[in-house]
């Protein structure tokens, strides 16, 4: 049996630097098989992946009805390019229609999310004969060109040039961190009156604007939660401006909010729609879904690729709502992350690390703190994840100042798991509490020496 260490160090030799670097400093293992929740290293350590594979085993890790239609699939026709049709192709749109509003049945097949927003992007600015777009502070559209022009941290775009303009970065309602420092009560989200107010002005870039895009719940900047109301804010306020609403569900939809779609909680229908990730079952795939009168007009060689409409991935795409469906997975998400949600406050009561837990559904971030004035805790977050992976959990951590740990498991999550899940956290909080209060007196007593002399 190889080791972790003995394969990691020919991932170091080979792989681009950056890259091994982060998977040797952050999650020192390698995977070897993962079923549903449950991840095995070549050393043959289990672990429960709190991540679904970077939020894509919604359905968990290698389903069988995944790995039969997979092999079923690829027996008979596995590839035919973008401009063949095959018959998983379209069973798969029918099948898919019967989860979007009817407003958006008109489909576009994309690989990646990255490519996924492209198109988006590409659609709306054909539409609008507009170039800009407005996006909000803390957001990851993706990394190729256009859509890192969406992406809000400069990290992400160092030394490179995006194809696409945002007209302003608005700021997101984040009210844990309010900018505006107002009160979630009495605010009547100013944050969106702020943002409309300001595209109205003389130089606010609405003669140019080709869309408004925004997450549901903000992934990378550590599963930032906006208030009730706030996704119908957008829209009616997409709607007085006459400017299309683009939705990037890549990482809240399918099922992973509590519902199928993020946007389906306030009764709101986007313009554009972009989701994936989970949609096969762990192969990659990505759909872009618009009102008619958007797509009417667009030529496809303005979006297909070589790979849209895989015969593979739509036959998996088909599996993966059949499992939704027999499994009950959208009501699992939301009761399993409301137990979650509630045991991790009674954590957050007794520990006072926690600043702040916030989620919906299976989509959660405890937000570490050092005290009452909310500074990042970052060194300690970075040692939970470690302290995690020791004790048999995969866990990412997310946030502008890397201190939020982010829960994702798949949504076939049990109790038993979850139960799991809260004791490891429990035992994790309690040792960084020791290290603190250790680091805190040899302080003290440092100082103490110090003033004697």
């Amino acid at each position: 049996m190889s080791s972790n260490v003995k394969l990691l160090k020919i991932l170091k030799e080979y792989e681009i630097c950056s890259t091994s670097t982060s998977i040797l400093r952050n999650h020192p293992i390698v995977w070897a098989e993962a079923h549903g929740l449950e991840v095995t290293d070549v050393e043959g350590k289990k672990y429960l992946d709190l991540s679904s594979g970077s939020g894509v085993a919604n359905i968990g890790h290698c389903h069988p009805h995944i790995v039969k239609t997979m092999v079923n699939q690829a027996s008979s026709l596995i590839h035919t390019g973008w401009n063949f049709a095959s018959i998983p192709r379209i069973l798969f749109l029918d099948k898919l229609k019967d989860k979007v509003p009817d407003e958006l049945h008109h489909f576009m097949f994309a690989v990646t999310g990255s490519e996924g927003m492209e198109t988006a992007l590409n659609l709306a600015c054909f539409y609008t004969k507009k170039t800009q777009f407005a996006a909000f502070h803390g957001s990851f559209q993706g990394k190729t060109t256009g859509s890192l022009g969406l992406t809000s941290r400069t990290s992400f775009k160092t030394d490179v040039s995006p194809a696409v303009s945002v007209s302003t970065y608005f700021h997101y309602p984040n009210c844990y961190h309010c900018p505006f420092r107002l009160s979630s009560d009495s605010c009547k989200m100013f944050c969106v009156q702020h943002m409309e107010e300001t595209l109205n002005l003389p130089s606010g870039g609405l003669e140019n604007l080709a869309g408004i895009v925004v997450e549901p719940v903000q992934d990378s900047e550590g599963i930032v939660v906006p208030p009730v109301g706030f996704y119908k804010r957008l829209r009616e306020m997409a709607d007085r401006l006459h400017v299309p609403l683009i939705f990037d569900e890549l990482f809240t939809g399918m099922g992973r909010t509590g519902t199928f779609f993020a946007f389906e909680q306030e009764g709101i229908v986007p313009d554009i729609l972009i989701f994936g990730k989970s949609i096969a079952g762990g192969l990659p795939l990505t759909i872009v879904a618009a009102r008619k009168e958007i797509t009417t007009s667009f030529p496809s060689i303005r979006y297909n690729s070589t790979f849209s409409g895989h015969p593979l991935t739509a036959a998996l795409g088909i599996a993966t709502l059949e499992i939704f469906e027999e499994e009950q997975l959208v009501e699992r998400s939301a009761k399993m992350g409301d137990y979650l949600v509630k045991e991790l406050m009674q954590l957050q009561s007794i520990f006072s690390l926690i600043g702040q837990v916030r989620g919906k559904g299976l989509m959660i971030g405890v937000e570490l703190v050092r005290d009452e004035a909310k500074t990042p805790a970052e060194e300690e977050a970075k040692l939970f994840v470690r302290k995690a992976l020791e004790y048999g959990l995969i866990l990412l951590s997310g946030g502008n100042q890397g201190n939020v740990l982010k829960i994702m498991p798949p949504l076939t999550l049990s109790k038993e798991q979850a139960d799991q899940i809260i004791q490891t956290f429990k035992r994790i909080l309690i040792e960084i509490e020791e290290v603190q209060q250790i680091a805190e007196y040899s302080y003290s007593v440092a100082l103490s020496s110090f003033c004697w002399l």
